[in-house]
């Protein structure tokens, strides 16, 4: 009788992966918040969205309350969106306000900040001299390309050394992105823990089967000069409109000097700009709400030039769409990974670290994530 050799296949020289327990373990989930989402900047939202001075908008992230005031200079400042006396929250959703009161004990604050009044505080001596030095907690805030950012980290360097080395060619694609102002926005729930969702969305390699009939067909032409480039913090997709078969949606090729283009910029953890066809801009964000639970948010910006009614249109094809399909695809992975004998494969890369028909995306993600992390890169 002959007994078959036992061939095993030699996958050492192949990247892998990062292990199962990475999105399943409750504490490095619970780190994740602490050393990327709180490290990192976070996108507020679009200048136009603080219209006046005094306009205000709360932004939640890894379970923290961040306000921002855009001041009467025009300028922006944060800070925790708290009560320095007992905690109470403060401010909620987004609108404009005189001053700040706590509805607990009525402490007021300033526009920037700084305490204006402690209710009764005259009745203790202890608190003469004090009041004028007392300040909400501040966060740091900058703004770029048009976007208002915070970050809860005190020592991060600069927003312009996270996104600067695009911002050059983000122009070609939307030469006046501060001039945007923004129309609507779409949440759609990932059952899938973050980065599996961000992992998808940093390749087109799944763009053949699960957009067959809409990104791939319907917007981006994958087969003509479909590229992914990486470069500090940014992971960059770029794809020719597709003009062959019927368009998704109504764009003009010849609207900005790259309008016959779709260009992709995401910046780790869980931002990116995005220039349709046409010059449409979208921006995505990722929050987790869960270990298993993920908002994907859309949000949908228009310019001169583009009508907004044209901007809802495309939102609304886009969230039945490609949208509706990586909803599916994402949760579907999840649930895959989440069998106990689930082991990572290697991942496509190749060398020219380009093509789209590949895992470079992920991979590159996967390595800022361990740095981040301060895992080996």
């Amino acid at each position: 009788m002959t007994v078959a050799a036992d061939v095993r296949t030699d996958t050492s020289k192949l990247l892998q992966g990062l292990a199962r327990e990475y999105y399943f373990d409750p504490e490095i989930f619970a780190r994740e918040l602490e050393q990327v989402f709180l490290k990192t900047w976070q996108c507020v939202g679009h200048v136009s969205e603080f219209p006046a001075a005094r306009s205000y908008k709360v932004f939640p992230i890894a379970g923290e309350s961040i306000a921002v005031v855009r001041q009467d200079d025009g300028s922006f400042k944060a800070f925790h969106n708290h009560c320095i006396h007992r905690g109470h929250p403060l401010l909620e959703g987004s609108g404009t306000v005189r001053g700040i009161t706590c509805r607990y004990h009525g402490w007021t604050y300033n526009a920037d900040g700084s305490l204006r009044r402690a209710a009764q505080a005259q009745q203790c001596k202890a608190f003469e001299g004090i009041a004028s030095g007392l300040h909400l907690k501040p966060v740091r805030s900058e703004t770029f390309l048009g976007f208002v950012f915070i970050n809860c980290d005190p020592d991060a360097a600069p927003i312009a050394d996270w996104l600067g080395g695009e911002a050059d060619l983000i122009r070609e694609y939307l030469p006046n992105i501060e001039d945007h102002h923004f129309v609507c926005e779409t949440g759609l729930n990932h059952n899938a823990n973050w980065k599996v969702s961000v992992e998808n969305y940093n390749e087109c390699y799944h763009c053949p089967l699960v957009h067959a009939s809409s990104l791939a067909h319907g917007v981006l032409d994958i087969t003509e000069g479909y590229t992914v480039r990486t470069n500090g913090a940014a992971i960059f997709q770029e794809g020719a409109a597709q003009t062959k078969n019927e368009k998704q949606y109504d764009y003009d090729t010849s609207h900005g000097p790259r309008g016959d283009r779709a260009g992709s910029w995401f910046f780790f953890p869980n931002f990116s700009i995005v220039s349709y066809p046409g010059g449409f801009l979208s921006v995505r964000q990722w929050f987790p709400e869960a270990i298993d639970r993920t908002v994907y948010l859309y949000r949908w910006f228009g310019a001169e030039g583009i009508d907004d009614d044209d901007v809802h249109a495309v939102m609304k094809v886009h969230a039945e769409t490609t949208g509706a399909e990586d909803g599916v695809v994402t949760s579907d992975v999840y649930r895959g990974m989440a069998s106990r004998f689930y082991e990572p494969g290697p991942l496509v890369t190749d060398d020219a670290q380009c093509s789209s028909i590949s895992d470079n995306g992920v991979a590159y993600f996967q390595k800022l994530y361990r740095k981040a992390m301060t895992f080996d890169a």
